[in-house]
């Protein structure tokens, strides 16, 4: 999706005015919320999986950790194909910073292939080593993903609300996370709801991201 035609347009070129956009087209047997949870966060994933990895391994280094040990357990991460080698891998080193990576990538795997159920467990898992790090607020967003694809809507809300006023997390996630609250309030008919964590996104949002979403879809 994009919003960044020249200045100097009156309209985009998909014949809708300028800063708006286009309707997405969804792929089949995709529910909307898969495809746009993905779609906004895909690459996130990988660069913060990336970055995640190395500090992971600095850290266990740094921290004290024998580097033949480390190197060992690179090797053998390095090795892992399926999703049942990476949820052993990281079941027998629980206490080592690549399990919750490692639960991160096994989360994100699951929930690409709809199996919500196992996604959220591995979200949970991966929480538990990364709660306090700067991708705790990221973790928390695939809970709240996840449990609203279940259905379990007022969960997936109180999450949602709960990141939004989490301070120590990134402007970015709360941001998200007041988004995705504002569209099922939205659903619900939920106006003052609305209208407040429209509020706080509008205070929020410096890039202006969520709050363009927000009058798109308002347009739809």
């Amino acid at each position: 999706m994009s919003s960044d035609n020249s200045a100097n347009k009156n309209d985009t070129d998909n014949g809708l005015p300028q800063g708006t956009e286009a309707p997405v087209e969804i792929p089949p047997n995709v529910s909307e919320d898969v495809y746009r949870f993905w779609k906004e966060n895909g690459s996130r994933i990988v660069i913060y999986s990336a970055v995640l990895l190395i500090a992971v391994l600095a850290w266990q280094i740094i921290g004290g950790s024998l580097k033949n040990r480390d190197s060992k357990l690179q090797a053998e991460y390095a090795s892992l194909e399926t999703t049942e080698e990476k949820l052993e891998f990281a079941s027998s080193h629980a206490s080592h910073g690549l399990a919750g990576y490692t639960y991160l990538t096994v989360a994100k795997d699951h929930y690409e292939a709809g199996e919500y159920e196992k996604a959220l467990e591995a979200y949970e898992n991966a929480n538990e080593s990364l709660e306090d790090t700067e991708f705790g607020g990221f973790v928390a967003l695939g809970v709240g993903a996840c449990l609203l694809e279940l259905g379990k809507k007022e969960e997936a809300v109180l999450k949602f609300e709960e990141i939004a006023r989490n301070e120590n997390f990134a402007e970015g996630i709360r941001a998200e996370a007041m988004f995705k609250r504002i569209v099922e309030a939205q659903e619900a008919g939920e106006e003052s709801v609305v209208d407040e964590y429209t509020t706080m996104l509008e205070a929020i949002d410096q890039s202006g991201r969520w709050t363009q979403r927000l009058r798109t879809i308002k347009m739809y």
